[in-house]
């Protein structure tokens, strides 16, 4: 009787270890191919760069416009509060030479306002958002709109076509998290994470 219990016991923890690798091996897999990605237990955030055809490059010919792309995928079955949005989303225009000088960033101005910005995701759901350097609407998502957005002029800075020369793009940030597994207001499992993705490109 008690090795069966013993049995027992023992495949309810390996079915216990299968599911858990499954569910890291879910955000690993939808991660694979970005440029530059961060995987924590409650999300994982995937970032690169397109060209004008929509793939993913890091060598682009002067004068091409150039199309930052993030997505945030939730791990946990809960709604996921994520800050600050400019640091998540609107910094990975944030263009450096390789030398470290910074060169811009089109939403600049929008860092300016000092309240905190949120974003949220859906249980098991993610984030998709992109823009580009030099704007231009057909390049433009943002999935808590459901479609294509436009943003204001009085948002984004007038930016030049970059030169020849190697670059870099980064989120560098400390997120915050809130995962809504607590039913009273505000409440659930917090934490912070530091994040620095860096891409590395090319204007030929």
């Amino acid at each position: 009787m008690e090795k069966s219990k013993l049995l027992w016991l023992c495949a309810v923890l390996m079915l216990a270890v299968g599911i858990s690798s499954c569910s890291g091996d879910g955000i690993d897999w939808q991660l694979a191919g970005y440029q530059a990605s961060y995987h924590a237990d409650a999300y994982g955030i995937g970032y690169c760069l397109r060209n004008e055809d929509g793939d993913r490059s890091t060598t682009f010919k002067e004068g091409e416009n150039i199309i930052f792309d993030v997505t945030i995928f939730n791990a946990t079955g809960y709604k996921l509060h994520m800050a600050d949005e400019r640091d998540i989303l609107m910094s990975v225009m944030s263009v450096y030479r390789s030398d470290g000088e910074y060169v811009g960033n089109p939403f600049q101005s929008a860092f300016y306002t000092m309240e905190l910005r949120w974003i949220t995701v859906e249980a098991h759901g993610r984030l998709h958002w992109s823009c580009s350097w030099i704007y231009d609407e057909r390049y433009v998502y943002d999935d808590r709109y459901g479609s294509s957005t436009s943003y204001s002029t009085k948002v984004l800075s007038n930016v030049a076509p970059l030169p020849k020369g190697t670059y870099y793009v980064m989120i560098k940030s400390n997120v915050m998290y809130r995962i809504a597994d607590e039913p009273t207001p505000g409440g659930g499992t917090s934490g912070n994470d530091d994040i620095e993705l860096r891409i590395p490109f090319t204007v030929e």
